[in-house]
C-alpha cells in the first residue's frame, strides 16, 4: 500500500473512532486542495522549511503550515499553524490542477500559484498528537507546477492540486494550532522552492 493510502486509510479509521462530541459531531473537515513546499535560508546555515496545505473545506477555506526550522547541524523544531483564510484569498479550480493563493505571511504578501505539472498522482500528509488528542491531515492530487512570490523574490517549484482532509479530535481543547498570522520569518531570508 502507498503512503497517500496508507495515510488516508488511517485517518479515516482515526476520525471513524472519534466520539461524535467534538467539533459539532464533525471532527474531519474535506474539500478541494493545494498542496507544495517552500523553504527560506536564513543565514548560518538555519532554515525554515514549510508545508503548505490550503484548501476550500466545507467550513471555509483554510491555510495549514507545517513548520521545520533547523540550524546548520540540522537539530530542527516544528510547529503547526492554520488559520480560515478570508474570501478570496483562495481560489481552486474543481477539475483542473490549477490554484492561486495571495495571502500574508509575517506582514509580508505571498502569493502561490499552481499550474498543470506532469499528471502524475501524488500526495502527503501527517498524523500528530498524543493521550489528549490528534490532529492530521492528507492530501491527494495531480502534480502541479508551483510559483511562489515573497517579500520581492520568486521560485519555482513542484506541488498539486486535488482532495484535502483535515482531522481534528481535541476532547480537551489543548491541542489547538497556532494561527499563521504569530509565524515569524526573518527580514533578510532566501527564498527556495
Amino acid at each position: 500500500m502507498n503512503r497517500p493510502l496508507t495515510l488516508a486509510v488511517t485517518l479515516g479509521a482515526l476520525a471513524a473512532a472519534a466520539p461524535s462530541g467534538f467539533a459539532d459531531g464533525q471532527p474531519v473537515d474535506q474539500g478541494r486542495a493545494a498542496s507544495t513546499s517552500i523553504s527560506f535560508g536564513l543565514g548560518n546555515g538555519e532554515s525554515l522549511q514549510l508545508d503548505l496545505l490550503a484548501g476550500e473545506l466545507s467550513a471555509g477555506p483554510q491555510l495549514s503550515l507545517q513548520a521545520a526550522r533547523c540550524d546548520k547541524d540540522n537539530a530542527c523544531s516544528y510547529g503547526d499553524f492554520a488559520s480560515a483564510l478570508p474570501a478570496g484569498a483562495l481560489s481552486i479550480d474543481p477539475q483542473n490542477s490549477v490554484a492561486e493563493l495571495s495571502t500574508t505571511l509575517d506582514g509580508r504578501r505571498l502569493l502561490v500559484s499552481w499550474k498543470p505539472g506532469s499528471g502524475a498522482e501524488i500526495g502527503s500528509g501527517h498524523v500528530e498528537g498524543d493521550g489528549d488528542g490528534f490532529s492530521g491531515s492528507n492530501f491527494v492530487g495531480e502534480a502541479a507546477v508551483v510559483t511562489v512570490q515573497y517579500a520581492g523574490d520568486t521560485c519555482q517549484g513542484s506541488g498539486g492540486v486535488g482532495d484535502g482532509t483535515v482531522v481534528d479530535v481535541d476532547p480537551t481543547d489543548s491541542r489547538t494550532a497556532t494561527p499563521v498570522d504569530q509565524l515569524r520569518v526573518p527580514a533578510d531570508v532566501t527564498l527556495r522552492c
